[in-house]
């Protein structure tokens, strides 16, 4: 076990004993050759422990421009912050690719809001891109447009995890926000 754990960061390897079965899990895999969408606020694709994961990126978010954002760039760090850079955390699948999708933007250091119309969109770019993997980590009142559209990439076998999931029967277009910091 020794020998793996030196692959980790310094900040990693403090933490390490809360976190054997992430150690586990990369023994396993690390998210290698995987395509994860993440749906959110803008990533930093210039963040050393991202600069290589992200493979695409796109802006849904009508009259705004790109801009990196606190909220999407943790939520990517999460998922592939890269192993063995001497800085940060390591993701979950520290090897995967990632499409970050802005379709929600950062009103303040607490607040971030979406609308159904950007969603959809971003949504709509993973799943013909085929992402392995759709990440909505936001939260908001049921969407008919976003339930079918989750329904498709379900169909795909591009499962999202999102906490919106749970609900889908009414449309709204209104924003809400994804982040409650």
């Amino acid at each position: 076990m020794s020998q793996q754990i030196n692959l980790y960061n310094p900040i990693f390897l403090k933490q390490e004993k809360h976190f054997s079965a992430r150690t586990m899990v990369h023994a396993l895999s690390t998210g290698r050759k995987v395509h994860v969408a993440i749906i959110d606020s803008g990533v930093d694709d210039a963040h050393p422990d991202l600069a290589q994961a992200v493979q695409a990126r796109a802006n849904f978010v009508d009259g705004r421009a790109w801009v990196a954002e606190l909220h999407g760039t943790a939520v990517a760090g999460l998922v592939a912050a890269r192993a063995d850079n001497g800085i940060g955390i390591v993701g979950i699948a520290p090897d995967a690719q990632l499409y970050a999708l802005r379709a929600c933007w950062e009103v303040s250091a607490s607040s971030t809001l979406c609308n159904s119309l950007s969603l959809a969109k971003a949504l709509s770019f993973a799943i013909e891109r085929k992402a392995d993997v759709i990440n909505m980590s936001l939260s908001g009142p049921t969407d008919l447009l976003l339930g079918r559209l989750i329904d498709v990439a379900l169909a795909q076998s591009a499962p999202p995890t999102a906490e919106s999931v749970r609900g889908r029967a009414s449309a709204r277009s209104t924003p809400f926000s994804s982040s409650s910091r």
